[in-house]
């Protein structure tokens, strides 16, 4: 028989162990789910950038950077728009920002409140579409 074994992961023993394929495969579905920003640079809105931001935001349970969310985005249009997204976000509540540094990157984190926030925050979309 040539067929390799299948390898078993073994359980956890102690209270407070972590499994960690369980962990890797929660973290691989997510990675897998995240929404992508398919845009084309001349035309984002701001509207759309903060149904963008709030659709990945969703998917996140801690802070996340403003550079992961955007990647290696080049054009200036969907950085103005996602910072002016992300300005809106605070003003209704629905996120913080901190940054550490003047030219360092920007860490947002999502209220408490954040999808009761979002869920009736109709005055994003009339304010930027």
């Amino acid at each position: 028989d040539d067929e390799p074994e299948e390898e078993s992961v073994p359980e956890s023993t102690s209270e407070g162990s972590f499994d960690l394929v369980a962990i890797f495969r929660q973290v691989a579905e997510r990675a897998a789910s995240r929404p992508t920003l398919d845009v084309d640079a001349d035309s984002v809105t701001v509207s759309q950038m903060v149904d963008y931001l709030h659709r990945r935001l969703l998917i996140e349970d801690n802070p996340v950077m403003f550079t992961a969310i955007l990647g290696d985005t080049p054009s200036h249009r969907i950085v103005t728009a996602a910072f002016l997204a992300l300005l809106e976000m605070v003003r209704v509540g629905a996120i913080l920002l901190r940054q550490e540094r003047i030219d360092g990157d920007i860490r947002i984190k999502k209220t408490a409140d954040f999808e009761q926030v979002m869920s009736q925050s109709i005055a994003i979309d009339e304010l930027w579409t």
